[in-house]
């Protein structure tokens, strides 16, 4: 920036998105196709908030990119941030840094690298047995990032931002039209921000012969940048969308766009998918951000107990709730059926109501999986789906003790039931049966 300011030579930035450059002193000279990270800190913050989880760690590189989208990312998330650790960017050891992030206890962690460092976070995060979800940015988004992986199994499930294309336009499918297959039958699997770099040459050479046709001398390729080229009265189309510079150089761009990295089971090769979408105008629209419930090593209780359950069975390697043999699936059922009887918990819900989808109550009936899920179940399975009907055998009653017969009542005569007519008030009320019973009781009263 620096060389080009001094040169009076403007540039436009392809990737450039620091938020510091809004500000930088530039001379004027320098423009950029992408929007600052101000707008993806943003994005980032409301992709983490929608997940569930809730403590942090934020590890970030020292230089503008990296300083400048974490600032951004606190500035817009409301939570507390568990651990934050930064690192030069040149940096290949993040043993230290991981530790900190298990120690502190931290469920997630937001990273903002390059594809490079980032991995080697990744795998030190798995080497360290760390199971939190891992969030990231555009430095990341690309499925090429997997290459940079010994084992890209630990990708697996990390959610990224980056800047979204705008809507199908006629230059972006020609753009596609002829990069995507160029790049095919060259054995090139593409990159981040190739559309964004052919809007950058277009914008800059189109200026440049904008310039050449005004008659004005003064008028220099600078001048036409943000003015007659991607100004507000001549918005510029191109394949990423459509750019117009402010008074700072900086674009609003089209939003950003939330991906996950999966393995695709048909093939056992890693996706990048593409789910949901973020927005200055609209804000977060969420059609698949992986959350903590989707997580299958998060606790499925809510209660005190349930929660004290889950913990106890991560300490101890030996809990039969973290077994495999049959023996330890039923005890640990018989845990779950006793927390669920004395506590209120929606997590039981899972365990014993088979409305619930996918719940484990659907294919667990009475202590018997059903016939599919006995297939594919292991013996835990089997054994943990009987200790949750288990019903403990019931103590035999002691016997009653003999009830001593009853003296035989003498006969009763017609003079003793007008007896006792007399002695009670209000016999009219009172049926014949009735008094005959009061007299019998009376007499084996005496």
């Amino acid at each position: 920036m620096e060389v080009a300011k001094a040169a009076g030579v403007p540039m436009v930035s392809y990737a450039s998105t620091s938020p510091a450059l809004t500000t930088a002193d530039d001379g004027g000279y320098l423009f950029r196709v992408v929007p600052s990270d101000a707008q993806q800190g943003a994005a980032l913050a409301a992709t983490y908030g929608a997940s569930g989880y809730e403590s942090p760690a934020l590890l970030s590189m020292t230089n503008d990119y990296g300083s400048g989208f974490a600032a951004a990312f606190k500035d817009n998330y409301d939570g507390d941030i568990c651990a934050e650790s930064t690192y030069a960017d040149d940096a290949t050891d993040f043993s230290s840094m991981v530790e900190t992030v298990i120690s502190s206890d931290c469920d997630s962690v937001v990273m903002i690298t390059y594809a490079t460092d980032g991995a080697a976070i990744v795998e030190e995060l798995a080497t360290q047995e760390f199971d939190g979800m891992i969030f990231g940015g555009d430095g990341i988004a690309d499925i090429t990032f997997a290459n940079e992986f010994s084992d890209a199994s630990s990708l697996e499930g990390l959610t990224v931002t980056k800047p979204a294309a705008a809507a199908d336009s006629p230059l972006g499918m020609l753009f596609d039209s002829i990069y995507y297959p160029t790049a095919e039958a060259m054995g090139y699997e593409g990159g981040i921000y190739t559309k964004e770099v052919f809007d950058a040459v277009a914008i800059i050479g189109l200026a440049q012969a904008t310039a050449y046709r005004t008659p004005i001398t003064t008028d220099g390729v600078v001048d036409q940048l943000g003015v007659n080229v991607a100004g507000p009265d001549a918005p510029q189309p191109g394949a990423s969308g459509v750019h117009v510079f402010d008074a700072n150089g900086d674009v609003g761009g089209s939003g950003f766009e939330i991906c996950t990295f999966w393995i695709d089971e048909e093939d056992n090769t890693m996706e990048l998918y593409c789910h949901s979408t973020w927005n200055l105008f609209e804000g977060l629209m969420d059609y698949g951000i992986p959350t903590m419930e989707d997580d299958e090593d998060a606790c499925p209780f809510t209660s005190d107990a349930g929660l004290a359950l889950c913990e106890a069975a991560d300490a101890d390697e030996d809990h039969p709730c973290d077994a495999e043999t049959a023996a330890d699936g039923e005890e640990c059922g018989k845990i779950v059926k006793e927390l669920c009887d004395e506590n209120v918990d929606s997590g039981c819900d899972f365990f014993y109501n088979a409305t619930v989808e996918e719940s484990f109550a659907a294919i667990c009936d009475g202590g018997v999986l059903s016939a599919d899920a006995a297939a594919e179940a292991g013996e835990w399975d089997t054994g943990f789906c009987k200790g949750l009907h288990y019903t403990a055998p019931v103590d035999p009653v002691d016997p009653v003790d003999p009830v001593d017969p009853v003296d035989p009542v003498d006969n009763v005569t017609k003079e003793d039931v007008e007896e006792v007519v007399d002695e009670v008030p209000g016999f009219g009320l009172l049926s014949a049966v009735a008094a005959i019973g009061v007299v019998l009781l009376l007499r084996r009263r005496l």
